[in-house]
């Protein structure tokens, strides 16, 4: 594979103890898209679970789940960014996002890193931050509630159906990313309040 890969990466927490907290809904999207494109994730060299993968129509593509720890992504992605030379525009980072309602997803590029300790060490480790984002939101514990728990902690059910969809969707807004553009990704899943979201796929 001579031509430079896009990377795809989904943040969280390794280990079953992290599995089904909603700081890991980047994993679960990275999940779903190595189901859907047929690429099984492995131990590699970049400190995460990875897999090569040529979706039809969407070139070669890297997908990544660091095993840093969300605090220490910036090490794993930060490396491989600079082995293959990839320009923030050729990187996708996505995450949980306390600011958005569990359900919703939004498409950004660049930006501050909101508080989120995953996109922090990306921009402290590479040195970029205008990289694409794909939120994926969980909601915020109620007032005067501990975050770091909440994030640490597994939803709801009720809470879990909404989130499932979202990752649903997050899988549809990558690949959208990746055929057309951040322009188009976003005028197909960033969504107004009040709006209902796009429809997905059933399952991954």
């Amino acid at each position: 594979m001579g031509s430079t890969p896009r990377l795809v990466v989904g943040l969280g927490n390794p280990g079953r103890q992290y599995t089904g907290t909603r700081h890991n809904a980047g994993f679960w999207v990275i999940d779903c898209l190595s189901a859907l494109w047929k690429a099984p994730l492995s131990l590699g060299k970049w400190q995460a679970d990875e897999a090569r993968a040529s979706p039809p129509g969407l070139g070669d593509v890297i997908l990544l789940k660091p095993r840093t720890f969300m605090n220490e992504s910036g090490k794993s992605v930060a490396p491989l960014g600079r082995f293959y030379k990839l320009a923030p525009s050729d990187v996708i980072v996505v995450h949980d996002d306390l600011d958005l309602l569990p359900g919703r997803i939004q498409v950004k590029r660049g930006g501050s890193d909101g508080g989120h300790n995953g996109i922090r060490s990306i921009v402290r480790e590479w040195g970029e931050k205008d990289f694409h984002r794909v939120r994926v939101g969980v909601g915020r514990p109620a007032p005067g509630g501990d975050v770091v728990g909440y994030v640490l902690t597994r939803p709801s059910e009720r809470e879990w159906k909404k989130i499932e969809e979202a990752v649903i969707r997050s899988t549809d807004a990558v690949e959208k990313l990746l055929r057309e553009g951040l322009e188009a990704a976003q005028q197909a899943f960033n969504r107004k309040a009040g709006e209902p979201p796009p429809g997905g796929p059933a399952e991954c």
